[in-house]
């Protein structure tokens, strides 16, 4: 009887260096996953203390107003003033929740933007509360379901509130209008004041703006936005 066989040993070599190839590369590839892992959760947590640091720097005016008011709070013995600061707290407070909530919003969405609808429904949160300052503020938005650079959306609602800072003691009623011509955002506000004094003194923060009186208590003011 013959027996023949063939040498392999070189095909087991290269067998074994592939079996090693194969493990290093495995080994490798979930430490690269473990390091992208780690380099999302850091960035993920870059990214949440930048929008908290950006988000404090531009709501450190409204905290600023809220401890000013606080510390009036704890002065006063009027019952009449303490519900009138109360109520300005009220305002502040939900203007920083809604103001969080688009910024959120915005950040969370794959496009820059924001919707009309948005704005709106903002808007309609702060007029509601106004009514606790014995404001009666209404709106007009254009076309709420479009898209909007969000930077835009944000302007026109930090005006409304800042036009309600500066006019907490004096105005009665405001109808404001966010409006579209000819493809730029434009503010329209028209107040009503319970003094005949003149507004432009509490607004001279922005000399910007427009200003007209248009009867003895009655003021418009425009705010181009884009």
């Amino acid at each position: 009887h013959l027996f023949w066989a063939e040498d392999i040993s070189v095909l087991l070599d290269q067998y074994q260096d592939i079996q090693e190839q194969q493990e290093e590369l495995t080994a490798r590839n979930q430490l690269l996953q473990k390091t992208y892992q780690k380099e999302a959760q850091q960035r993920k947590i870059e990214e949440q203390n930048r929008l908290l640091s950006m988000i404090q720097s531009q709501t450190s005016r409204q905290y600023e107003l809220l401890s000013l008011y606080m510390k009036q709070l704890e002065l006063t013995k009027s019952r009449k003033e303490y519900d009138r600061i109360l109520s300005k707290i009220v305002v502040v407070g939900t203007y920083l929740k809604r103001w969080k909530n688009l910024v959120l919003t915005r950040y969370s969405s794959q496009e820059d933007s924001l919707t009309m609808a948005d704005l709106k429904q903002s808007l309609a949160e702060s007029c509601e509360s106004l009514k606790l300052c014995e404001i009666r503020a209404v709106y007009f938005v254009q076309d709420r379901e479009k898209q909007l650079r969000a930077d835009d959306v944000l302007r026109c609602y930090e005006f409304f509130e800042w036009l309600m800072e500066q006019l907490f003691d004096v105005v009665h009623s405001v109808f404001f209008r966010v409006t579209q011509i000819e493809e730029k955002l434009q503010i329209s506000v028209h107040v009503v004041c319970v003094c005949q004094e003149d507004i432009r003194i509490y607004l001279a923060e922005k000399p910007e703006l427009l200003i007209q009186q248009e009867e003895e208590d009655e003021w418009f003011i425009r705010c181009p936005v884009s």
